[in-house]
């Protein structure tokens, strides 16, 4: 109820049925006629008009005097929304380098330069944009940021010498540096280079699936992400559990500036023995309809507003979805940097989320395409009874991979619950999702960044009994190297060993004058049967040997390659 004085200057609020979420409420109330007499209507006038202050640029990638690779594209921020047709021909660079294509942000604020070849190696660049590029209100750009529009901005910076280093595997999921043994099988496996790759490079004569009756079929998809690249690789059906796989990149993968792998990548792994009995799906992110923007979420502080947003994207998706559903939901972040605290709510208000109820007795699950941000990833749930609340959470999560991983919540593992707005204790009857929630932690994850979200779903899990056993079973009483198949080869052979207990490898390849051909292998492995590829493609047909070291021990065998 709103009741006001005799005099209409004051007013009482009576508020009926209020819910304490938080102990905090803030009231506003605004008077638009304070102190006003209604007078006679004066003469009017027209005044100046308003002036339009002159766009400049706030930032630059490179920044001034900065040395880049001669592979790298150029990006503006402006500190107004730009005309972007006025600046198509008010740009130059020297040396001249032609400008393939110029992409705008979604608020006009930002554009990046792409060249249509790399720029010129150990080189001197300005880039130059006139005067006559202007903001959405014709005003020109003042390019030497003095208050005063019409002149033009320049940028000097330099390149570094040509790239003659091959790109670099930095991280992978399964493990390229130890045998993974639980891989889930429905997971993606993804291979993270440090630096942009040529896609060309990439493709289905490049990457191959192995098990150990031969070739399986699997999708892939090349991500940038920053400087960096990655290729996510996936089945269309799940792996089967408890098997032995084999990931290969083949050496004709090439960086843009054309250099090779120069030999191929293997990654050895096993698939997990845990099952799905159940799989229900809360949303596959075909669409945002259930779903609000970050800064709709009253508990959402220390973000950029207009650079934090909720969106469907097709630059990351499953490689394992048909063509219709390759997207995902893509949430970009920017943090203030000197805010006093970091919450980002990302929250779904869909009755079709809500609808979805389920008890303490599945794991909550998303896969997550990760940005190495090192901010902090968690999950927020409602309790059904006494109204959605209270909320409780997942334990933070650390970002700190690139590519996909699947991120799960086991709600009836009382460790696993955070400390937000509930008792800490999943001890409700029913919950529906409320939201996914980022931190940050001031010098230890990036400032801004964006994640990828695909498939939020609930899952039974069960581990099948047999397949224990039967690795149990098969971990080897000694170590052995077997014969590779097939012999005689053209070009691709598999070589399987043995290995009795968990310890450093190596494997090599030689011709018959002893001069070593390849070094297929040298790290940590455990305990298990293993097998890696060995390519010839660019060998001589005849017989090559193979020799395995393990724990002081020695083998060799033969193989011969037929062209």
């Amino acid at each position: 109820n709103i009741h006001f004085g005799k005099d209409n200057y004051s007013l009482v609020d009576r508020f009926d049925g209020l819910q304490d979420y938080n102990g905090k409420y803030t009231y506003f109330a605004t008077m638009m006629d304070r102190f006003w007499n209604e007078s006679e209507i004066s003469n009017s006038v027209i005044g100046d008009s308003l002036p339009s202050f002159a766009p400049v640029v706030v930032s630059s990638d490179p920044a001034p005097g900065d040395t880049i690779p001669p592979n790298s594209n150029i990006k503006l921020t402006f500190s107004k929304t730009m005309a972007p047709s006025s600046i198509e021909n008010n740009i130059t660079i020297t040396p001249a380098t032609p400008i393939s294509q110029i992409h705008w942000s979604d608020d006009n604020k930002t554009v990046t330069l792409i060249f249509e070849s790399m720029l010129q190696p150990s080189a001197e660049y300005l880039l130059t944009l006139s005067a006559n590029v202007t903001d959405i209100n014709n005003t020109p750009l003042d390019g030497n940021g003095d208050g005063i529009a019409g002149d033009d901005f320049e940028l000097q910076f330099y390149t570094l010498p040509n790239d003659l280093n091959p790109p670099v595997v930095i991280q992978s999921n399964p493990s390229i540096e130890n045998t993974t043994t639980d891989f889930p099988i429905d997971g993606v496996m993804t291979v993270v280079f440090n630096e942009p790759l040529n896609p060309a490079t990439v493709n289905n004569n490049t990457i191959k699936f192995y098990d150990s009756n031969g070739f399986i079929s699997s999708n892939y998809k090349l991500t940038p992400v920053g400087t960096k690249a990655v290729i996510s690789v996936q089945t269309t059906e799940p792996l089967e559990l408890d098997k032995d796989y084999t990931l290969v990149l083949t050496k004709d993968i090439a960086d843009t500036a054309g250099n090779t792998l120069g030999q191929d990548i293997s990654i050895d792994f096993k698939t997990s023995n845990v099952d799905y009995q159940e799989i229900t799906y809360i949303d596959k992110f075909l669409s945002l309809t259930n779903w609000e923007q970050p800064s709709y979420s009253g508990s959402t502080v220390g973000i950029v507003i207009p650079n934090t947003t909720f969106e469907m994207s097709g630059e990351a998706y499953l490689p394992s979805v048909p063509s219709r559903q390759r997207n995902s939901a893509r949430l970009k972040y920017e943090w203030i940097e000197n805010a006093s605290e970091w919450l980002l709510r990302e929250y779904a208000s869909g009755s079709a989320i809500k609808n979805t109820k389920f008890d303490t007795s599945y794991v909550l699950q998303c896969y997550v395409f990760g940005d190495g941000s090192h901010n902090q990833f968690r999950f927020s749930l409602r309790e059904e009874n006494g109204g959605g609340y209270p909320l409780e959470v997942s334990k933070w999560v650390t970002v700190d991979w690139f590519g996909w991983r699947i991120v799960e919540w086991d709600l009836s593992d009382p460790n696993s619950v955070g400390s937000w707005l509930g008792n800490e204790v999943m001890d409700g009857t029913k919950y529906y999702f409320d939201s996914f929630q980022l931190t940050h932690t001031p010098k230890e994850s990036d400032i801004s960044g964006k994640i990828y979200l695909d498939n939020l779903r609930l899952v039974k899990k069960v581990i099948n009994p047999s397949s224990i056993a039967s690795r149990e079973k098969n971990i080897p009483s000694v170590f052995s190297l077997k014969q590779n198949y097939p012999n005689p080869f053209n070009p691709v052979t598999t070589i399987e060993f043995s290995i009795p207990h968990k310890g450093n490898a190596e494997l090599k390849v030689f011709d018959l004058l002893g001069r070593e051909i390849a070094n297929l292998m040298q790290r940590e492995l455990a305990a298990g049967n293993h097998k890696i590829t060995f390519d010839g493609s660019n060998l001589s047909s005849g017989i090559y040997i193979y020799r395995l070291r393990f724990a002081g021990e020695t083998l060799t065998r033969q193989m011969l390659l037929m062209k």
